[in-house]
This record gives structure tokens, sequence and C-alpha cells, in this order.
């Protein structure tokens, strides 16, 4: 055997000049490295994408909350240049097509403006419709939500119980087994019970007060009053209002918030000041959902209670 000779082979050298550094240095090196970059400069164009001025801007448009918006502000405009309507009226007169309570006490005359009031009906009722089915499956999403995570609850708990006690239920009788099997679906039928109850409670409660809110205000500010506007009552004064005017005791201002906020809408009684249409915008779009809530409310209790008695 010849003698080694001559200097150890030299390892060949690293690349990008990472010789001198360690296995986690060189990592985070390499990681410097463009041409490594690809899959983040993927999720930041994602990003740029996402946060692109022109993406919000179609986004903020596909909104039929903004469709809505602009539609209510062009029916205000078309009645204020075209009917003479003050922006309150204007409101007011809306509200009463968005609700659908027609009071009738104030109507357009022009030919051009009562088809322009027609379409304009039917296309405020559709846009009505596509928030409201919005709403509602915003609320189903949130409420499948909440139910999925209290099944996971459910299902740790449940596999926590197994591990504790699943030898002790094993060796149960099977009468004890039926018996607890009764007991949970005695439980879940009066739990599911006690929730509608609940529900039914609120709703009431909130329908009740919109309604109490209602008769109190207008048979305060409302008592007597000679209108103003296209409802202005004929020779009629401060002084006279109570004799010549429109009045409303406690008794009428009920009925008229009832009749209101079940979209009934005779138009017997009606809001005649600037306060009372002012109130009313708010208190009849938002008193509407309360009474819907209300039905709802009470719909869901019968039915919880004929499936509990069909058992």
């Amino acid at each position: 055997l010849k003698p080694c000779t001559g200097r150890p082979p030299r390892r060949p050298p690293c690349p990008c000049g990472l010789q001198h550094l360690g296995a986690t240095d060189k990592n985070k090196a390499r990681e410097m490295v463009p041409g490594d970059r690809s899959s983040d400069s993927d999720d930041s164009e994602d990003h740029q994408d996402e946060s692109h001025p022109d993406s919000q801007v179609l986004r903020f448009l596909k909104s039929k909350r903004v469709w809505a918006t602009v539609f209510w502000f062009v029916g205000v405009g078309m009645l204020k240049f075209h009917e003479d309507f003050g922006l309150l009226e204007a409101s007011y007169f809306i509200t009463q097509i968005v609700t659908t309570i027609g009071y009738g006490d104030i109507c357009v005359q022009g030919s051009m403006m009562k088809v322009f009031v027609s379409v304009y009906i039917l296309g405020m009722l559709v846009m009505v419709g596509f928030i409201l089915n919005e709403v509602v499956n915003s609320a189903l999403a949130k409420e499948a939500d909440r139910m999925k995570t209290n099944m996971a609850h459910v299902e740790k708990l449940a596999d926590h119980v197994h591990a504790t006690v699943g030898q002790t239920l094993n060796d149960l009788s099977e009468e004890v087994k039926n018996d607890e099997e009764i007991v949970e679906n005695q439980i879940t039928r009066f739990s599911g019970r006690s929730a509608s109850q609940q529900k039914l409670i609120f709703a009431t409660c909130l329908f009740g007060i919109y309604i109490g809110g209602g008769t109190i205000f207008y048979s305060t500010m409302e008592a007597c009053s000679c209108s103003y506007g296209a409802t202005a009552v004929p020779n009629c004064t401060a002084e006279t209002a109570c004799e010549a005017g429109k009045v409303k005791t406690p008794l009428d201002a009920f009925y008229m918030s009832v009749v209101t906020l079940t979209t009934v809408g005779f138009g017997d009684y009606t809001p005649s000041t600037p306060a009372g249409r002012l109130f009313g915008i708010p208190w009849m779009v938002t008193g509407i959902v309360t009474a819907g809530g209300f039905v709802a409310g009470r719909e869901e209790v019968l039915i919880m209670n004929d499936n509990l008695e069909g058992r």
C-alpha cells in the first residue's frame, strides 16, 4: 500500500456562500433567496387582490343595502321636485311604501308621478325582499355557527363522561338505561318548550313596548292638531285645534298604533304633525319587525305544543 500523501480532498463549496453557516442559519438564509419566495408572492398577490380599491368598490356596489338606500333617495328626490313635497313628507310617504302600511293621507297627483310611484312600489318591494332574505340568511348562519359550537362542547363533555364513568355505565341494567333515556327525552322536550316560551315572552314585551310607546307619544304630542301641508284642516287654529282639528285620545292612539304596526293602515288616524311624522318613520320601520317577531314566536310555541302533545 502506498502511503497517503497530499492534502485531504476538500468538500464541494455550499451554494450561495453558506459554507460557514450552521444548519439553522442556512435554512434561514435560503428563505431569503428570491427563487424560493413563490408561495409568499402568491399569498401577497391574493392579499393585494382582496385589499385592492377596485375590488372593494365592486363589493360595495353589489351590496343590496347600498342600492336600497339609493332607491330610497331617488324616491324622496322625485317626490320633492315633482310633487313639491318637503323632505320630511317625502320620507314619510316612502316609509309607508316600504312598510306597506299605506295610510292614504298623502298621495301623488300628477300622471307621471302615479306611473313612477307604481313602478317604484314594485321595485321597492323586491328590494326589501332581497334585504330581508339577506338578514334572515345571516341570522340562520349565526345560529348554525352557535349550534356547531354547542355541539362541539357537548361532544367534548360526552367524551369526558364516557372516559370517566364508561365502565360504570356498562354495568348498569337495561331498565336503568331506559329510565335515563326517558328522563333525557323529557328534559329535551321541556327545554325546547322553555326556549320557545322565552322567545315569545321577549317578542311580546318588545312589541308591547312599541305599541305603548306609540300610544304615549301620539296621545301626548298629537292630542289636538290642525296638521299641516296636504293634510291641514281648513279653518283650524291652535286655539280651536281641539274642537275643529284632529284629536287623538289615548284609546285612539292605541288603536292607531296597533293598526299601524300590523300594517293594516286604515288611514282614519295618522301622524299629523312634523314631530309625529319624524317619530313615525323609524317607529313604523322597526315596529313592524317586532310585530313579525311576535307572530313568529307565537307560531313557534303553538307548533312546539302540538309536537309535545303528539308524542
